[in-house]
């Protein structure tokens, strides 16, 4: 993949900023054939990933976000970035993968 289909921000972890990763996605998506749907699905899913790293990571101090979104061929992988201490539990070793 080259750096166009990349597109990365940074904001702090305030839920006042959970708005910023929405339009985003918003704009990464708005030319992929998706139903209203899967916009919405996408859209929670952003919200809930940098959510947590606002109310987990950083227990309401205002350091960065990092977000980035990864456009491939058939799919969109969405990081989300944080230098918290993190919550106890395993990741699993691949990304889930959309029905």
């Amino acid at each position: 993949m080259t750096n166009e289909n990349v597109v990365q921000l940074s904001f702090p972890a305030k839920a006042d900023y959970l708005l910023l990763a929405r339009l985003a996605l918003s704009g990464v998506v708005r030319h992929l054939p998706l139903e209203d749907e899967q916009l919405a699905d996408l859209r929670l899913a952003v919200t809930e990933a940098c959510g947590n790293s606002v109310r987990h990571a950083y227990d309401g101090d205002p350091v960065p976000v990092g977000l980035a979104f990864v456009l491939g061929e058939d799919r969109l992988v969405m990081i989300v970035e944080d230098q918290g201490a993190g919550i106890d539990g395993e990741l699993p070793d691949e990304p889930a993968e959309a029905p």
